[in-house]
């Protein structure tokens, strides 16, 4: 008998409590590992509930919005996305691949990009988007973070909680002076186990 995949896919967004119908469950059989390949086994998955947070209360997405998520196809990312989407924002997301761009433009994303086949301040300008980014939620720092100040709107909101393209980066900041732009950065790690208690419930509701 072969080995199952089992999958919970999303079926509709939630809205309020998470629904049973807003799942539906899926199996798929494993396919012979190929030249190369290993299986990984999934015991456990965890959701930070720190998304909401760091969108609603430091990005305040709202109806009207344009959004930009880095990692957008990622655990974080995705449920940005839906926070951002909720709000009646438009969502761009940055992704690494052609078919995590494609997924998350079936879920609703305005467009999706490539960054390691296109320059996303380019694309976003060649968009007529340029100066017009209300809020970024960054996951990459690096080379980004001068990317994100260029294209963000004037009183754009800019929230970093990662740095996976290095902590480090030579930044002109005069359009964060002239643009009013807000700046910040965030992480689950040091708030308090209360702080992450009250996050929860917001997830919840």
């Amino acid at each position: 008998m072969p080995e199952l995949n089992r999958q919970f896919l999303l079926n509709a967004r939630p809205v309020g409590e998470v629904k049973l119908s807003d799942l539906c469950f899926h199996e798929t059989e494993i396919s012979e590992l190929g030249q190369g390949e290993f299986l990984v086994q999934v015991k456990y998955l965890g959701l930070e509930p720190a998304m909401r947070g760091w969108m609603e209360e430091i990005g305040k997405p709202k109806s009207g919005d344009t959004v930009v998520v880095s990692g957008a196809a990622g655990a974080t990312g995705s449920i940005a996305d839906q926070i951002a989407g909720i709000a009646g924002a438009c969502v761009i997301g940055i992704a690494g691949s052609e078919e995590k761009c494609e997924a998350l433009e079936a879920l609703g994303a305005l467009k999706a990009f490539n960054y390691r086949t296109e320059d996303f301040e380019q694309a976003l300008s060649d968009k007529g988007l340029k100066d017009r980014i209300n809020v970024i939620l960054d996951l990459a720092g690096g080379d980004f973070i001068q990317k994100n100040i260029n294209v963000a709107a004037p009183e754009g909101r800019i929230v970093n909680i990662a740095f996976i393209r290095g902590f480090q980066a030579e930044v002109n900041f005069a359009p964060l002076l002239i643009k009013r732009i807000t700046l910040t950065g965030s992480t689950l790690r040091s708030q308090s186990f209360e702080q992450k208690t009250v996050m929860c419930r917001e997830i919840s509701e």
